[in-house]
């Protein structure tokens, strides 16, 4: 089935990543609704799911381990550590 961008994007509760290409926002969705009526369509296609649990992107908070860098955490994984400078 053709979908808005040919892409699935992602409505993951609690996602602080705002730099995901992947990540449903309010825009995304205005410009779908736009495409689709541009398009002639009575209703917007677009593939939405939550990839939480296998996103590699999915950042829910950071943290300060004890040597002082900032870990960024995805539920209970860490996702990556910026080093203290």
């Amino acid at each position: 089935m053709l979908c808005y961008k040919d892409q699935t994007f992602c409505n993951a509760e609690g996602c602080k990543n705002t730099s995901c290409s992947s990540r449903l926002t309010q825009q995304i969705s205005n410009d779908a609704d736009k495409w689709a009526k541009d398009s002639g369509l009575s209703e917007t296609p677009i593939s939405i799911t939550d990839a939480s649990d296998y996103c590699l992107g999915f950042i829910t908070h950071t943290t300060t381990n004890s040597f002082g860098d900032t870990v960024i955490m995805g539920g209970e994984r860490v996702i990556g550590v910026i080093p203290k400078e």
